[in-house]
């Protein structure tokens, strides 16, 4: 299990925790992230103690768009609080945030398809609105889940914690526009990977099967535009990951409707 010890590296600067959180409950958390997802353009992690009710701040990244995919640019989670807490905690939950970067996509709109536009005269109101609900929709599905980088630190992250608490208990969080996905090891992925390049081709394989199964749900769900959405959307996010799930990873997916009844 301590396979990962020495492969935990920061990819972008970190430095000590930015802020502390000005929220106790999980539920009160859950609500800030949700706001943040939904009104800014950066991702924000905790870790949250459930036997305690106490948040911890872990680190916030800045998230642009570079022809059409998210970047992250800024602090990286703060790795010396990681390891501490995971050491001192039998059970915690990984949380962070994914940005609602459809609203940056106007622009990567207007980039890609102005030249069409202008070569087939389409000037229709009823095309542009077709364009933004799909691009919107295609990134707001994407959002719901864990991207490779994602998977990658959830494994090196659970290996590091069951090598501390075997019988311990760590479950990772995304907080999106559409509700909260969460993800992690099936017992048998507790066991199966033995080297970083085995997570990092594994990882990248499900960021391949997302973008696949993206595809046939977004034609399906945009089949009546221009218009309203009338396809259930919740349920095709939960087929998607469903699909995404295998013997070493799995992925549940709760809308925020169930989670205010």
């Amino acid at each position: 299990m301590g396979l990962f010890k020495s492969a935990i590296t920061a990819m972008l600067l970190y430095q000590s925790a930015f802020s502390s959180p000005q929220f106790h409950t999980q539920v009160e958390g859950e609500k800030y992230l949700r706001n943040l997802s939904e009104t800014v353009m950066y991702e924000e992690s905790y870790i949250f103690l459930p036997e305690k009710q106490q948040w911890i701040a872990l680190g916030k990244k800045h998230i642009s768009l570079q022809q059409g995919n998210r970047v992250a640019i800024g602090i990286a989670d703060d790795v010396t609080i990681l390891k501490k807490t995971q050491t001192e905690n039998d059970a915690l939950i990984e949380y962070h945030n994914h940005p609602q970067t459809s609203k940056a996509l106007v622009e990567a709109i207007n980039a890609t398809t102005s030249k069409a536009v202008k070569e087939k005269n389409i000037t229709s109101p009823d095309y542009w609105s077709a364009v933004f609900k799909r691009f919107t929709l295609e990134r707001d599905l994407f959002d719901v889940f864990p991207s490779d980088n994602d998977i990658s630190n959830m494994i090196k992250d659970s290996y590091t914690f069951y090598g501390e608490h075997p019988s311990g208990s760590i479950q990772f969080k995304i907080v999106s526009k559409l509700g909260i996905t969460t993800y992690g090891l099936t017992n048998e992925g507790k066991t199966h990977f033995s080297s970083v390049d085995q997570v990092r081709e594994y990882a990248t394989q499900k960021q391949e099967s997302l973008d696949e199964l993206l595809l046939p749900h977004i034609n399906e769900i945009t089949t009546h535009l221009p218009g309203s959405l009338t396809v259930d959307i919740i349920q095709h996010t939960r087929e998607i990951a469903q699909h995404l799930s295998d013997s070493y990873l799995k992925i549940s997916f709760v809308a925020y409707d169930s989670l205010d009844r």
